[in-house]
């Protein structure tokens, strides 16, 4: 079969040296979190290697991006070997790092050490420029290091970039962002700290904005913009947490990800529909989505966190063995934020502890894939679990299930009501997401119905938010009252990022496409200015009262249009109050991405895009019904 080269960018590279660095079992490209793991299993499994990083260290935005601290994920395997040798070298007179981390510039030096002394070979500073293809399979990648055009070829090659460059150079299908705008999570910016009272390393984090990490302008705005916010620049640097430096890469929350032979969807997850069995790995976190624009997100990820403020909700994801094949091509496998997971997903798979295992699970199976001389698809999973388990990667006690992080992970086990009088007793409390979750398990939706006129306020307006999640209306009235109401209430659900009942309101109105509560909603965006809540508590979702406009709007604005868009009657009348809101020059209205001490970012063009684009797509859909009827 030929044998060609997918570039990218102009196929003539001109006149440059090149070099041909022969035959390896398999090539790592991306040295990073997950890629530098990967890596260092597949040599320690005695595996001839090639690793390509463009930067010039291992570890990505660990180690480069001093995200020197864990978030969730699970224990076990060998990033946790490599953490011990880290720490232990402290002791020779580095600066210590936190209880919960790792010194990032030590860890550099034990990968790298590890690495060349099993034998790898690692090019620094080398950037990918095509991938080797005989048919639909990966045999090799190009990549230029100064000053050679350089080719090397393998067994197996294994995407470790995050932003999937080598599964999208050989034609693999993905999905890029939220289904609205495209939009991927905010991206970060990290500052290294000193604290002068622990005599420890640090890093705190900034979310700077959005950026499309397939755009190299885009890309590189984020980087220079990123690198020059105000919260950086201090007149006194001389407290107790001192500024070491600012890291020269931001930290890509999300990217592409690849279709696989199998994709792993948020609402099956949380409702545990995925099958059991072929796990090559487990995943910890809730969904850590870093913005507050969730009336511009996908519809699973609103009714978790709008309508039932489960954002605090930990849960494991068992990630089974196709979600890092890419569907359709062969000698490639994909490691790290990439795999074949939903935009949902995407901001729980992703931390740090996970990326690793992830890595490590991957070269297991391209090592056995390897000494099988197969694909990776025809690798047994019972010898793939055998090596798992034995390295520590897989792991029983991983599997924590669903975790309240209100407390401590032994305290925490999430009841799940499954019987009418279970999700009652959940949606008359203070604490009712699970209940209005699981109200969609319910066969019988009467009682719900009867509950909708209960005494307690509590159990009627949460029955009614049960009911829209089903798409029953019954329930709507006792929402309009909350939106009328401006209902003040908010549930203790989650740790933190719990919403206004109002405001949840506001979004299952519209939903539901319930035209009654049109002008209602109009209401609020005429007056949206002078919105003041009854009583606020400013807390880590809601800073102060523009936070508090900017969900309402926002809700309000979505909500409006979407009941247009089922009812064509009141379109001119939706549209008209919409425009003379956000076409206004001086419209301006800003939210912090994350947390209430992190800089406030301009949201206004963000709300007229979704208004822009979710108009454009009624007037598609209308043509194409129209012309449906013609035939």
């Amino acid at each position: 079969m030929t044998e060609r080269i997918r570039r990218m960018g102009a196929d003539d590279l001109g006149c440059v040296c090149r070099a041909d660095l022969g035959c390896f079992e398999a090539i790592v490209v991306g040295g990073g979190t997950a890629g530098a793991i990967a890596a260092l299993s597949l040599a320690q499994n005695r595996h001839k290697v090639l690793v390509v990083e463009r930067m010039n260290c291992l570890g990505g935005m660990g180690c480069a991006g001093h995200i020197e601290g864990y978030y969730y994920g699970s224990r076990g395997g060998l990033y946790e070997q490599v953490d011990i040798e880290t720490k232990a070298l402290e002791v020779l007179g580095y600066t210590a790092s936190g209880a919960n981390g790792y010194n990032a510039e030590l860890k550099k030096r034990v990968l790298e050490e590890r690495l060349t002394g099993l034998g790898a070979r690692i090019e620094f500073n080398a950037d990918l420029t095509g991938v080797i293809m005989e048919g639909n399979r990966v045999t090799g990648i190009e990549f230029y290091r100064e000053p050679e055009l350089c080719t090397a070829r393998a067994d197996c090659v294994i995407d470790a970039t995050a932003e999937a460059y080598v599964c999208l150079l050989a034609g693999a299908d993905y999905t890029l962002g939220r289904e609205l705008d495209g939009r991927v999570q905010p991206y970060g910016n990290v500052r290294i700290d000193f604290s002068n009272e622990t005599l420890r390393t640090g890093h705190s984090y900034t979310d700077c904005g959005y950026a499309d990490p397939l755009d190299p302008w885009d890309y590189s705005r984020a980087v220079l913009s990123a690198a020059d916010f105000a919260c950086y620049m201090k007149d006194d640097y001389s407290g107790k947490t001192r500024l070491l430096g600012i890291t020269p890469n931001v930290g890509m929350r999300e990217g592409p990800l690849i279709m696989g032979e199998d994709r792993l969807h948020f609402a099956d997850t949380v409702n545990r529909k995925n099958p059991p069995g072929n796990t090559l790995f487990t995943a910890y976190s809730n969904a850590d989505n870093h913005g507050k624009d969730m009336a511009f997100e996908n519809t699973p990820q609103q009714d978790w966190m709008i309508a039932c403020s489960l954002w605090g909700l930990n849960f494991t994801v068992n990630v089974p063995v196709g979600c890092v094949i890419p569907k359709g091509i062969g000698g490639l496998l994909m490691a790290g934020r990439m795999i074949s997971v939903d935009h949902e997903l995407a901001s729980c798979i992703r931390m740090e502890r996970d990326i690793q295992k992830c890595g490590e699970a991957v070269a297991l199976l391209a090592s056995e894939a390897i000494r099988r001389q197969c694909d990776a698809r025809g690798v047994p999973y019972d010898a793939l679990r055998t090596r798992l388990e034995e390295s520590g990667c897989l792991l029983p006690e991983n599997d924590f299930g669903y975790i309240d992080s209100k407390y401590p992970l032994t305290e925490g086990r999430v009841f799940f009501p499954e019987t009418p009088e279970e999700i009652l007793e959940g949606l008359a409390g203070d604490e009712p997401g699970m209940a209005i979750w699981r109200s969609s398990s319910l066969t019988d939706d009467r009682v719900l119905k009867d509950a909708l006129n209960s005494e307690n306020e509590n159990l009627s307006a949460h029955a009614a938010m049960g009911l829209a999640l089903r798409g029953d209306d019954s329930g709507a009235p006792r929402l309009l009252r909350c939106v009328r109401e401006r209902d003040p209430y908010v549930p203790g659900t989650s740790r933190k990022y719990n919403m206004i009942r109002g405001a949840a309101a506001i979004y299952l109105l519209g939903r539901l496409r319930y035209l009654p509560a049109l002008e209602d909603i109009l209401d609020v965006i005429r007056n949206w200015e002078t919105l003041s809540p009854k009583r606020f508590a400013p807390d880590e979702f809601l800073a102060n009262e523009e936070e508090y406009r900017f969900q309402f709007l926002t809700l309000a604005v979505m909500a409006a249009l979407k009941i247009a868009e089922k009812w064509p009657a009141v379109r001119e009348n939706a549209d008209t109050v919409i425009h003379q809101v956000t076409d206004r020059e001086d419209f301006s209205i800003h939210s912090t991405l994350k947390g209430r001490d992190q800089v406030p970012y301009q949201m206004a063009s963000m709300i007229r895009e979704a208004v822009r684009i979710t108009e454009s797509r009624r007037v598609i859909h209308d043509k194409r019904r129209q012309t449906e009827g013609r035939i």
